[in-house]
């Protein structure tokens, strides 16, 4: 009987784990699985920081992962991007409370980002994704290896030297 209760209470435990999120809290990731239909950015992949505008600016990205894959973090850099340069045109007024990841999966989002600044000047976003699971941090590799064929860019590992040999691939150290 002891057996049975507990059983029902961590069923009951990691079945609020899936409930829905009304409301992500500030400094929080949230991995979503919206489907991007009927989005005026469906089939697209990419970053979104203001509603139906992909960001062309392509980041640098550093990836930590624990020792034993259960959770990890990704560190985004943006420099000037797209809504902060004077030649794009007039930024959009409302604040930017989100990074959005989407791609064919859906969304992935996190709330953790901060403007930089320079001599009263916005001049970069940084971001930072927080993956508490395996499952989390595989969705978002996922998502980066589909941003990485559409950037034209490659993947070199920390340590590594970038790869020899010509293309039009532009190499990104993670």
């Amino acid at each position: 009987m002891k057996l049975f209760a507990c059983m029902v209470a961590t069923m009951v435990a990691s079945a609020s784990a899936f409930a829905p999120v009304t409301r992500a809290p500030r400094f929080m990731s949230k991995l979503a699985s919206t489907p991007a239909g009927g989005d005026p950015l469906a089939g697209k992949v990419g970053f979104v920081f203001y509603p139906g505008m992909l960001e062309p600016t392509v980041p640098g990205v550093k990836i930590t992962r624990a020792r034993d894959g259960t959770n990890g973090v990704a560190y985004f850099d943006f420099d000037m991007p797209s809504f902060f340069d004077p030649a794009y045109g007039e930024p959009p007024q409302e604040a930017i409370t989100a990074m959005r990841m989407i791609d064919e999966e859906g969304e992935i989002s996190s709330t953790d980002v901060s403007a930089r600044f320079m001599n009263g000047k916005p001049v970069g976003i940084d971001t930072q994704y927080v993956m508490k699971s395996a499952e989390e941090f595989e969705r978002f590799i996922r998502f980066m290896d589909r941003f990485a064929a559409a950037a034209e860019l490659g993947f070199t590992e920390a340590g590594q030297p970038p790869p020899a040999g010509g293309g039009k691939a532009k190499s990104q150290a993670v």
